[in-house]
């Protein structure tokens, strides 16, 4: 790629999204870059675009989504060395200054665990677009290491969800089946070992 353009979306106005871990209404910003050479590493990507969101000046806790798009693209002889990508510090700060991912703009752990138990208490059935945050935080946690928070969550959400009985006790056991299912996939792929935490029986 020769070409970068990251898109954000910055919160609109101090209201609180009506869905609960939704976006909200946001105002979407952009800004583009070309590059001196063209480059498939990611790191020279990342920075780029980490530059580009400096520029837009969109506060960290004010974002509430991101895209990057490459642009003007060459065919590459691709290395037959695949090197595993390491998290930058750089793009940790951008959305955290504790240096950890957020969730929802929280970082604080009890706090986290208080909207997951919201989240679990809501009413109707669970949102594929709510589960899919919930497992990119998780995710992300584990980019950076943090298997302890990872277990340590999920074992809260756990224990809620079985309590939780009168929501509709299939529905919500799946969810965290799923969610526990691809955090065991990504802790054995990169830390070669797995969770000692047990699924829910229906």
């Amino acid at each position: 790629s020769s070409g970068i353009n990251a898109e954000y979306g910055e919160r609109s106005g101090e209201a609180e999204p009506a869905k609960y871990m939704g976006h909200g209404i946001c105002d979407n910003v952009s800004r583009s870059t070309a590059l001196t050479s063209a480059t498939n590493t990611a790191g020279v990507m990342l920075r780029h675009a980490v530059r580009l969101a400096g520029e837009l000046g969109v506060a960290p806790s004010d974002i509430r989504g991101l895209g990057v798009q490459m642009g003007k693209l060459r065919e590459t002889v691709q290395s037959s060395v695949v090197r595993k990508p390491t998290p930058s510090p750089v793009l940790c700060s951008l959305f955290s200054h504790s240096g950890v991912p957020d969730f929802m703009g929280n970082t604080d752990k009890d706090v986290i665990k208080g909207l997951l138990a919201d989240w679990c208490k809501s009413t109707g059935e669970p949102l594929q677009c709510d589960i899919d945050h919930v497992d990119d935080y998780l995710l992300n946690l584990l980019k950076y290491g943090n298997v302890s928070l990872v277990e340590e969550l999920l074992r809260f959400l756990r224990k809620v969800i079985v309590r939780n009985k009168e929501k509709g006790e299939e529905e919500w056991s799946a969810v965290f089946n799923g969610s526990l299912q691809r955090v065991q996939r990504r802790v054995q792929q990169d830390f070669n070992g797995i969770l000692d935490l047990p699924s829910i029986h229906h």
